[in-house]
């Protein structure tokens, strides 16, 4: 398919994408891709797997244009955020068990809450410092963190679940236009050669 076809013509198109969350919030993201001229698009992406599989349908159903709209989706994103936090966090406390090391690292885990880096941004300061002081108190052989990446994660998981649930509904609509496409190719395909005959 040709970007003429797909109605591309190879120029900047700047897309809205509204999606609907749970909470009947409207969210608005822009999503970019460079070309030559500049043209702006406004398409608005509803929840619904078929509203999405027509969108993905006219688009291209491209495999770009599939990450474009995860990454574009707030649910998505914040459910990627909160899964790798979750996984680092998970690492850290393994890390925990080790002494020394691991106390290194679980400390550096928690000077981190005064940066950006914060990787439990949802448990406070005190309980991670106080956490610390009872690693102190067991030499070392306690693994601290671990109260911290329990925390997190019980924050974390409701809008891990929530991402999952949007992602789902974004590849199945994906996966229903590539098929739809292979279909619409192949009856094409017929419809040409029956022409000729």
């Amino acid at each position: 398919m040709t970007d003429q076809e797909t109605g591309h013509n190879d120029e900047t198109q700047e897309i809205r994408i509204k999606s609907a969350g749970h909470d009947d919030i409207t969210q608005e993201i822009e999503i970019k891709s460079r070309g030559h001229n500049d043209i702006t698009q406004e398409i608005n992406i509803q929840p619904e797997v078929a509203e999405l599989t027509k969108i993905f349908t006219e688009l291209g159903a491209s495999n770009e244009l599939l990450w474009k709209v995860m990454w574009a989706d707030k649910d998505v994103r914040e459910s990627l955020k909160a899964t790798a936090r979750a996984l680092l966090n998970v690492g850290i406390s393994i890390a925990d068990f080790v002494p020394v090391i691991g106390d290194a690292i679980s400390l550096l885990a928690d000077a981190a809450k005064w940066t950006q880096f914060d990787l439990t941004p949802n448990v406070s300061k005190e309980i991670a410092v106080g956490s610390e002081g009872l690693e102190l108190l067991s030499g070392g052989f306690l693994p601290t963190h671990a109260i911290e990446t329990i925390l997190q994660i019980r924050h974390d998981a409701p809008q891990i679940k929530k991402g999952l649930k949007r992602t789902k509904k974004i590849w199945t609509a994906h996966e229903k236009a590539i098929k739809s496409k292979r279909v619409a190719d192949a009856a094409a395909v017929f419809d040409s050669k029956s022409k000729e005959t």
